[in-house]
């Protein structure tokens, strides 16, 4: 019997490169004004966006730390209110 028949190569789908324009017509410039444009608006609102996170974040740390002071303060007056109510109590009139 005849050997059989060599694999043929995989048939690509997909189209050669081709060369690179190098002339930019009026669309390509359009297209690349508006990319540009987005970007810059893209990274403004971004700025914005850190900004806000920011402010949020401060606020959140002063009310934090105004709490923990507030809880604090709470601890000492509470420890010096109980040291005085055992003194005055052991002392007799």
């Amino acid at each position: 019997p005849p050997p059989p028949p060599a694999p043929q190569p995989p048939i690509s789908k997909t189209r050669p490169p081709s060369r690179p324009s190098t002339t930019e017509t009026k669309a390509d410039s359009w297209e690349r004004e508006e990319l540009i444009k987005i970007k810059e608006r893209y990274e403004k609102l971004l700025e914005t966006i850190d900004s806000w996170e920011k402010r949020k974040k401060m606020k959140a740390r002063r009310k934090l730390n105004k709490h923990e002071a507030i809880a604090q303060l709470v601890v000492i007056w509470v420890g010096t209110w109980n040291s005085l109510h055992l003194h005055t109590s052991n002392v007799r009139v």
